[in-house]
């Protein structure tokens, strides 16, 4: 290998050299306590939301699951095939969120709420893995106040509170999966290439092609560009095309595995014009590009429900000004790419953002022609808009700011206060909304228990989908949480969230 370029072109052609007025040891401890205290409160806040406003009950895709999965799995025993059932092929696999769900079943009498704090233990796995993977190269390239803040930033822009549904929904929560193992992907694809470690490349490519089905060929495609920009940067490409062939050969192999005995049948193709129908609804949405631009663009710094609430009536306005914002960032961001030699915090950014990207375009693809292009608002997608800020954060850890000069570096620190600042008034009014969910859990309850009784309620709460599946499985499932004493059914479920007086009308629900 020979000599390496300069990290980056500065900013300025006027440098600065980090202060060293305070020791080196006091100020490492003092930026280690400050990111460490910011960090615990960023987490801290998401799990005490979990604790007060997670939806402990049954919803959406859970009944799904009971009834493809959970059933035949306890009652019957699983076979690796079930893990892997899905509805169609839009559907994502998901094995690994089954299996917790069955041991959620077996030890947990089936708390959502477990499955939320285990999307926040992902979330927390993300983060270390993110800050450990980019330290040593960050602390070359940071002054030690500067990247304390930048991690510090990190974890707040990561358990953001843009929508609180992230967090009081499980599923959404568990979400965090997908971003563990992609950042372990990126570290060990940038790995691959600058040390030439491949084993652990390779075993994390097969894990996210086994685990995350479609989703896992996203990361995947994430990382084979992101390999591609940076063999072209540092002139690698013999190690690059093998780290390469190694995420590539790990895809095939799980599409082949797939195909011949995990799910055949949800692979085959639908009725529903194939992609190029697809392709020509995607085409007709060419009129909405600046709609669906300023909706995503501005979502990620904060959703519409936000803005109504600060800014009422002119919500649409404020998200066209932060579209416009994201916009010159992501720009920053590509031309920074361009600009410097690459590092691990560039690398982890790159892939990253591009793993959004992917993300944003599935969503686009699949659902936007079919619900429109507002469904893009729907709450639960700020846990992938979020990845947009993460991935921003990582370049800057990827810049030469121990150099820069005091301009360069007090807009640096300006931005991310302004980040940090932002997730503060975001929480503030996602906490304002908790103690509404509340009550809507309890008539999500009571419709249940009516459920249970073999009689429909009057109405039913949208997550309650249940209620829309032919009677014969809405029955079936019913019994099975009876039969079981899960969920609702608990006694100590019944407990734990202080349910006693809506079952006491129906004395065998909890036993």
């Amino acid at each position: 290998m020979g000599a390496m370029a300069p990290p980056c072109l500065p900013w300025s052609k006027t440098v600065i050299l980090a202060s060293h007025h305070m020791p080196a040891s006091r100020v490492k401890l003092l930026v280690v306590f400050a990111a460490s205290l910011l960090t615990f409160a960023a987490f801290f806040n998401a799990a005490a939301y979990i604790a007060y406003a997670g939806n402990p009950l049954v919803s959406s895709d859970a009944w799904y699951f009971i009834d493809a999965f959970l059933q035949h799995a306890l009652d019957v025993g699983p076979s690796i095939a079930d893990f892997f059932v899905k509805r169609d092929v839009t559907d994502h696999a998901q094995p690994l969120v089954k299996a917790l769900l069955l041991f959620n079943a077996q030890w947990l009498g089936l708390d959502f709420v477990f499955e939320a704090i285990m999307g926040l233990v992902f979330a927390f796995a993300t983060f270390v893995i993110l800050v450990a993977g980019t330290w040593a190269d960050a602390r070359k390239m940071q002054p030690p106040w500067l990247h304390g803040l930048a991690i510090a930033s990190i974890a707040a822009v990561l358990v953001t509170f843009n929508s609180g549904l992230v967090f009081s929904w499980s599923l959404v929560t568990l979400s965090y999966i997908y971003y563990a193992f992609a950042a372990l992907g990126g570290v060990f694809a940038w790995r691959a290439l600058v040390h030439r470690r491949y084993t652990g490349l390779l075993v994390s490519s097969l894990l996210t092609a086994f685990l995350f089905d479609d989703v896992g060929i996203l990361i995947s495609t994430a990382v084979i560009i992101a390999l591609v920009l940076a063999a072209a940067k540092t002139h690698r490409w013999r190690r690059g095309l093998l780290a390469i062939g190694l995420v590539v050969m790990s895809e095939l192999a799980y599409l082949a595995v797939s195909h011949a005995y995990l799910q055949p049948a949800a692979l085959s193709p639908g009725d529903d014009g194939g992609i190029l129908a697809a392709v020509q609804r995607m085409w007709a949405l060419r009129v909405g590009a600046l709609e669906i631009g300023r909706i995503v663009l501005g979502t990620t710094l904060a959703h519409v429900f936000q803005l109504t609430y600060y800014f009422p009536g002119r919500e649409w306005s404020v998200q066209a000004g932060l579209a416009a914002i994201a916009l010159l960032a992501h720009g920053w961001f590509w031309w920074r790419a361009w600009r410097c030699t690459w590092n691990a915090p560039l690398f982890l950014a790159v892939a990253l953002m591009l793993f959004f990207y992917a993300m944003v375009a599935g969503i686009i693809y699949v659902r936007v022609p079919e619900y429109g292009i507002n469904y893009l608002h729907d709450p639960r997608y700020a846990v992938i808009y979020l990845l947009s800020n993460v991935s921003l954060i990582l370049m800057v850890l990827g810049q030469p700011l121990r150099t820069a000069n005091t301009i360069v570096r007090a807009m640096v620190v300006l931005s991310l206060t302004l980040l940090i600042a932002l997730q503060v008034l975001l929480a503030n009014f996602t906490w304002y909304e908790a103690p509404f969910l509340a009550s809507y859990y309890h008539q999500m309850a009571r419709e249940m228990l009516v459920l249970g009784e073999g009689r429909m309620p009057a109405s039913c709460v949208p997550i309650l989908t249940v209620c829309q599946m032919p009677p014969e499985k809405r029955e079936a499932a019913m019994a099975f949480l009876k039969q079981h004493h899960l969920n609702i059914y608990s006694r100590e479920f019944v407990s734990r969230y202080g349910l006693q007086k809506l079952v006491t009308d129906t004395p065998d629900s909890a036993r």
